[in-house]
């Protein structure tokens, strides 16, 4: 049965929404950096110590989003009806240097209920830029090449960014991080006004 023309307009809407979260963070691309190097301190026993954001020296290393810190952030995006986020699979690779960052997409895909209809969005490629982080835990970013690519799939029908006109190249930015634990938390542009925060951990 043929969907009417609002609520296909609704569907596509709401997937290009999820389609252009991807580039919230504003960077991509492959990482040679050899050993990654968690922030703050290895003891976990120091908490307090470990919760320190004066140092942007933190920041360095690689880093990987997956499982829930992941699903989690791209839920962040979503409106809170209408559309569900079932899982979201793959990897968000960043490696930091002192000035420059990486950032990859490694097999993203975002299953989605979307007014009873399945659908499944796809990310490729990736961003690569530099940044400026200070202390109190400010961050800024800006993209200098991009391949980040996405596509969306409802109703055996596919577009891509291409398609749909999104340009990911300089969608968004870092604006805030925060070592805990030898872990770091990015605060990062939202769709919308608001801001995000992807949860990472060094990479292996």
């Amino acid at each position: 049965m043929p969907t009417t023309a609002s609520r296909t307009t609704s569907l596509w809407a709401l997937m290009i929404a999820a389609v252009t979260v991807t580039g919230v963070v504003g960077c991509s691309g492959g990482s040679d950096a050899a050993d990654p190097a968690p922030p703050g301190s290895s003891d976990d026993s120091s908490s307090a110590d470990d919760a320190e954001t004066a140092d942007p020296g933190c920041l360095v290393g690689d880093w990987v989003a997956s499982g829930a810190g992941l699903e989690n952030w791209y839920r962040s995006f979503l409106p809170d009806e209408g559309i569900i986020l079932n899982s979201a699979l793959g990897e968000i690779l960043l490696s930091f240097s002192d000035a420059d960052f990486i950032y990859t997409t490694r097999e993203i895909t975002l299953s989605l209920s979307i007014a009873e209809q399945d659908a499944v969005t796809r990310i490729t490629g990736g961003v690569a830029g530099t940044y400026d982080a200070s202390s109190g835990g400010i961050m800024s970013s800006s993209v200098d090449s991009s391949d980040l690519t996405g596509s969306a799939t409802v109703s055996g029908i596919t577009l891509t960014t291409e398609d749909l006109g999104i340009d990911l190249t300089d969608a968004g930015s870092f604006v805030g991080y925060q070592c805990t634990g030898g872990k770091l938390t990015l605060e990062t542009q939202s769709a919308g006004t608001g801001t995000a925060v992807l949860e990472l951990e060094p990479a292996s």
